[in-house]
């Protein structure tokens, strides 16, 4: 059993049951988004997925996050270069495997007005990355002031900032504060 759990080319939905058990990562309905840095940290079946993916792209292609979808034989490297100094990361491209038609496609978000952002970086990673504490404590601040609540409308730079607005909040650094009104 053990060998056909380390195939990459186990079945989608033994995929999603791996991925749902994962000890590491963020999980969201459609995928699993796990930092680079974790990816030792992977049953076999993912870091073997992974392998296959990455057989597939140029390995010099800089990569923050692994994206490893629960319904389609496929996985995504996104590219936030920003990960450990903003709170909130930009999207700067994202590179999408097909491991099935063996097709890569790019998308470029560096010019976008609004891109996509992270919230919970430390869902990402494990607990024994050296930002993790400073990651948990930005999440747990905002989880606080209510900065979290529908995570549907803050997922771009212009929506997080509308909140941030909203509320009369403001990031430095790693920290949430109050503006000095003048």
């Amino acid at each position: 059993m053990a060998s056909s759990i380390e195939s990459p080319d186990t079945p989608v939905n033994s995929i999603a049951d791996i991925c749902r058990r994962s000890a590491v990562g963020k999980l969201l309905p459609d995928a699993l988004y796990v930092h680079r840095s974790a990816i030792p940290l992977l049953e076999p079946a993912l870091r073997s997925r992974h392998q296959k993916a990455q057989s597939l792209v140029d390995d010099s292609l800089p990569l923050t996050l692994i994206k490893f979808s629960l319904t389609k034989p496929q996985l995504s490297y996104l590219l936030y270069p920003d990960f450990d100094t903003h709170p909130h990361p930009a999207l700067h491209s994202s590179i999408n495997v097909d491991l099935d038609a063996q097709k890569v496609s790019i998308r470029d978000y560096s010019q976008s007005v609004n891109p996509f952002i992270l919230h919970r970086k430390e869902t990402f990673i494990s607990p024994d990355y050296p930002q993790y504490e400073k990651f948990q404590h930005l999440t747990q601040q905002e989880e606080a002031l209510g900065l979290l609540e529908r995570p549907t409308t803050i997922g771009t730079l212009k929506g997080w900032q509308q909140r941030l607005d909203q509320y009369g909040w403001v990031l430095e650094n790693h920290a949430v504060v109050c503006p000095l009104k003048t």
